[in-house]
């Protein structure tokens, strides 16, 4: 399986992407798999990410391929469409967490209720924290008290340096800078401490790969962590 490298905005991409969920293939648009910004999908092809392919060039992601036919229905339409007897609500929620379809979740929640009350006591929300490692320092983005949580009380506390903030919906979000200018870390030592600290809190590896930047040499590795919440 390779992983691309890939940089800059979604115009890095095709107009038209075809991906491998799960084994199964599906063909979409650009522009429907970005309509929601703040969804998964939508940060996955900004051009920010390195995304894995399988052997044919598809984009490959590891999650429920059948499912996955109701999340790019929603996408394309902005409808929720389920046969009769739907059994799989639950799965499809998980699914639909994890993509970060806040509106599909919405219509998920009312046949939830409607149809299937317990459904949502198996209901999940994933959150999400993104490494970016440079050759001087280790940039980690995600949620604010996840990164106080994780690092405030750590090694690397006298090294860390807010970039900057941003809220949206109420979150805030800090983007993390961990330097070893100063040269108090060698090598790998940063990033693995901060996966083994991430680790410790329940978050696993959902991708990683290898950017190059189009207008310098430089390298950088990007890696994303999800858990469950």
């Amino acid at each position: 399986m390779n992983v691309l490298k890939k940089s800059g905005a979604n115009t890095a991409f095709p107009p038209v992407i075809s991906l491998n969920v799960g084994g199964t293939i599906y063909t979409a648009s650009l522009a429907t798999l970005t309509r929601y910004s703040k969804s998964m999908l939508a940060a996955m092809f900004s051009g920010r990410m390195p995304l894995e392919t399988d052997t044919n060039g598809n984009y490959f992601i590891d999650r429920d391929g059948k499912l996955f036919r109701y999340v790019l229905n929603f996408l394309r339409s902005g409808q929720l469409h389920l046969p009769k007897g739907f059994a799989e609500v639950e799965q499809l929620k998980q699914e639909v967490d994890f993509y970060q379809l806040k509106d599909m979740v919405a219509h998920l929640n009312k046949v939830s209720s409607t149809e299937t009350p317990r459904l949502n006591q198996g209901s999940r929300c994933y959150e999400h924290v993104e490494l970016v490692c440079r050759p001087r320092f280790v940039e980690v983005f995600g949620n604010k008290a996840t990164m106080e949580e994780c690092f405030k009380k750590s090694m690397f506390s006298p090294f860390i340096t807010v970039e900057s903030t941003t809220t949206t919906e109420g979150t805030v979000n800090l983007e993390v800078k961990i330097t070893n200018r100063r040269g108090d870390f060698v090598g790998n030592e940063p990033k693995t401490t901060i996966l083994q600290a991430l680790g410790n809190k329940g978050f696993s590896v959902v991708s990683a790969g290898y950017l190059q930047d189009q207008k310098s040499p430089a390298i950088r590795e990007v890696i994303l962590l999800s858990r469950v919440v």
